[in-house]
């Protein structure tokens, strides 16, 4: 059962809701995000469907369990696995009006879903937490965009702000640690202790159409095309969490 909900503004919010996710924090593992419309009890079946499937990569470190058929039925249950939640305003910065402003207004949902339900369902996925110290992904590749530019993806580099800004952000939704290289030494062999390396490119295919992402990590290489760069780096760091935890590699595709 859901004990509450709250309606928040999202800068008094995030410091609560989007502190830096530790793989030994087991309940930052279980938290898991959704944008919806509205706070109705619609919208938030939808966005807890959602955030579950997130949950369960997560904790599992398992990218094939979103595909899996059988969790459809467990997300279709996901609100008897929440303990908690709360919506963060994303227009909090913009006046309310009309309709727009007030039934329509978007939120991010965040949903704290109790670690041993999230653990049992596992369980009946044949799966299981992967609560190991998670490696440090220091990423190296470049990108091709679709004006025949060409550029290596680093901490700071004055091309690739939306490319940095995605990948770190699908780091944090699964519970990834990053490292980008600094602009300066983007070709040169950095070192970080206990790193898990993630090589490749990503650039413009306007025959897909999309963003075509060729990943490369411990000797195994995977790849996914025709999608935005958001869901390509999404891809990435998949496929780093199932080398890192033991499971099978992502499929790209529907």
């Amino acid at each position: 059962m859901i004990r509450r909900a709250s309606i928040v503004v999202l800068c008094t919010s995030l410091a609560l809701f989007a502190a830096a996710v530790q793989a030994r924090d087991d309940q930052a593992l279980c938290e898991g995000t959704a944008i919806v419309t509205g706070t109705g009890d619609g919208t938030r079946a939808e966005g807890l469907d959602h955030a579950l499937r997130d949950v369960l990569v997560k904790r599992s470190g398992d990218p094939g369990l979103p595909r899996d058929p059988r969790v459809d039925p467990l997300a279709a249950k996901a609100a008897d696995m929440v303990e908690d939640y709360l919506y963060l305003d994303r227009m909090s910065d913009l006046p309310k009006h009309d309709e727009q402003g007030t039934r329509d207004r978007p939120y991010t949902l965040v949903a704290r879903f109790s670690p041993a339900k999230i653990d049992a369902a596992l369980a009946e996925l044949g799966d299981r937490p992967w609560l190991a110290e998670r490696p440090t992904l220091l990423v190296r590749i470049e990108i091709a965009d679709n004006k025949g530019g060409r550029f290596p993806l680093t901490a700071d580099g004055d091309n690739d702000e939306r490319h940095r800004q995605a990948l770190l952000a699908a780091a944090t939704r699964y519970g990834m640690h990053l490292v980008l290289p600094p602009l300066a030494s983007a070709t040169a062999d950095a070192r970080v202790p206990d790193a898990l390396v993630v090589t490749g490119t990503l650039r413009w295919s306007n025959a897909d159409p999309g963003w075509t992402g060729a990943w490369r990590a411990d000797g195994k290489a995977w790849e996914i095309k025709g999608v935005s760069f958001d869901e390509a780096y999404r891809d990435l760091v998949w496929g780093a969490m199932a080398i890192a935890s033991g499971h099978a590699l992502p499929v790209s595709g529907p």
